[in-house]
């Protein structure tokens, strides 16, 4: 077996706690209480609070500091399970799930 097949089979082996990803929107909100005390230093109009999206950060364990993209690609079926490629159309391993809060203070479409 190479090391590619070997690294890509690696159990995560624990739960992830993953950082949230600050996103601003025009349309967000300045206070996030009572979802989120913290929040990015700077006053910013947040919109959307990613949870689980590519770039949300491991924030514990031995992946620390990882991201959801680069664990998904290092450990493909063994974080997604058994059968479950997780490919893009562009062939790139994804995580199948985006969850988010979105915060507004004006209606959306």
């Amino acid at each position: 077996m190479s090391d590619a097949n070997s690294s890509r089979n690696t159990a995560v082996g624990y739960p992830l706690q993953l950082e949230p990803q600050f996103v601003e929107r025009v349309w967000g909100a300045e206070n996030l209480e009572p979802v989120y005390n913290a929040r990015p230093p700077a006053r910013q109009r947040i919109g959307e609070v990613w949870l689980t999206g590519d770039q949300n950060r491991v924030a514990n364990g031995a992946h620390a500091g990882k991201t959801l993209q680069e664990l998904t690609s290092a450990c493909g079926p063994s974080l997604l399970g058994a059968g479950r490629g997780g490919n893009h159309p562009s062939g790139v391993p994804v995580f199948p799930l985006l969850v988010k809060f979105l915060f507004t203070t004006d209606k959306l479409s």
